[in-house]
């Protein structure tokens, strides 16, 4: 069987080498990369010439940049596989990854997606954790899908296997939409009536890396609208075709905007700047006092410690997570 491997990248030179070794020493499949570089501004186009003469290997330059979920798009849509797999350039792919997850899409022809618990490493290859999914491994329905969906992406990392057949006719991702993108795809292909498998076993390496300069917090007015257009564009009509009371979508909402609500309190933004993330937390949870609230407090003076506060709380919550993930799946920590 041969496995289209889909790489987007920019300006990752130092990563991007590794990504598509992992990709050419997978076993038991054949494989075809794709990179697409959106017109990096690194030293990529060098680093990618190791690559030359490798009829595995397909190296793409846009001859301008894209944006995030179109450069993906754009090298997703040339998989001509039966199976494709979205790997992002600097992440990791384990030998056997490829067979394991096609098998179990082979096995589950109900199935659209696969997907894996992951290692997470950081910028220098060491191990940090293992992300494993609170679920039971196997196939999820595609209505148990959206109504876990309205609580976020619910995969270990954004590295899938797609059947191809399963990709929506309208296209991988919606337009313009750089935030959320694949948490989108993944509900709307459950929209159509795909489920999806997970597989439990560690297959993958997502890397984590230092952001000293605050790049990721400063897209934080993108991830409210592309959380905004999630549940504008994809959850409330599948909820509505389904019947579904809309009660809980109304609160995974207040919930959404309320924590990123805490965004508020980072001395990173302007006052404008502020001003606007208020007006799109508005739009986010429309008419909802508990975000009212919270926005008051996160622009008084005992912000600071309600930051301090959330963050401890995120920090703790994360180590019973994988205290008990530990406990439930102890032969892959």
């Amino acid at each position: 069987m041969r496995i289209c491997i889909c790489i987007p990248t920019y300006n990752q030179s130092a990563f991007v080498t590794k990504a598509v070794e992992s990709c050419l020493s997978q076993t038991g499949v054949e494989v075809q990369v794709i990179v697409s570089d959106d017109a990096s501004t690194d030293d990529t186009p060098t680093v990618m010439r190791r690559f030359n003469g490798d009829p595995r290997v397909v190296y793409h330059r846009q001859p301008e940049n894209r944006g995030i979920a179109a450069n993906a798009g754009w090298v997703m849509a040339q998989a001509d596989t039966e199976f494709f797999v979205r790997l992002d350039s600097d992440d990791l792919l384990a030998p056997d990854y490829c067979a394991t997850l096609a098998e179990a899409l082979r096995q589950n022809p109900t199935a659209g997606v696969a997907h894996a618990s992951v290692r997470e490493i950081d910028q220098h290859d060491q191990y940090r954790r293992m992300r494993i999914l609170a679920r039971a491994a196997g196939l999820q329905s595609s209505d148990m899908a959206i109504k876990e969906g309205i609580n976020g992406y619910r995969v270990a990392a954004n590295i899938c296997m797609f059947r191809r057949a399963a990709i929506p006719i309208g296209g991988v991702y919606r337009k313009d939409m750089n935030f959320c993108e694949d948490w989108d795809l993944f509900l709307r292909i459950a929209d159509a009536g795909w489920a999806n498998v997970y597989i439990a076993n560690g297959l993958c390496s997502y890397r984590v890396w230092l952001d000293k300069k605050g790049v990721r917090a400063k897209r934080r007015l993108v991830e409210i609208q592309g959380i905004c257009r999630v549940f504008e564009e994809t959850l409330e009509p599948a909820w509505r075709r389904r019947g579904w009371p809309m009660s809980p979508l109304r609160a995974a909402r207040s919930h959404f905007a309320c924590s990123q609500a805490s965004s508020l309190a980072e001395d990173i933004y302007t006052s404008q700047e502020k001003a606007v993330i208020i007006d799109e937390l508005r739009l986010l949870s429309p008419n909802d006092n508990a975000l009212s609230r919270r926005i008051r407090l996160m622009r008084s003076p005992i912000a600071p410690t309600l930051l301090a506060v959330d963050r401890a709380k995120l920090v703790l919550r994360d180590k019973v997570k994988r205290a008990l993930n530990y406990l439930k799946h102890r032969t892959f920590a």
